[in-house]
């Protein structure tokens, strides 16, 4: 999960929407939607055995 979201951070462009949910079935679940550049400056944690979702929106 981390490795995926920081290949996507490290090329999309950076008005890019990218939004990943994580856990989704779980109580910890959580989905965030930011820019790959809001993404790059504040990073998440990404659970490597925890299930994620990646959906982008190029404009």
């Amino acid at each position: 999960n981390e490795a995926l979201l920081a290949a996507l951070v490290g090329h999309l462009h950076g008005e890019t929407l990218l939004s990943v949910s994580c856990g989704l079935t779980l109580p910890q679940a959580w989905t965030r939607t930011a820019t790959a550049a809001q993404w790059k400056a504040s990073p998440a944690h990404m659970p490597a055995d925890t299930p994620a979702v990646f959906s982008l929106l190029a404009r």
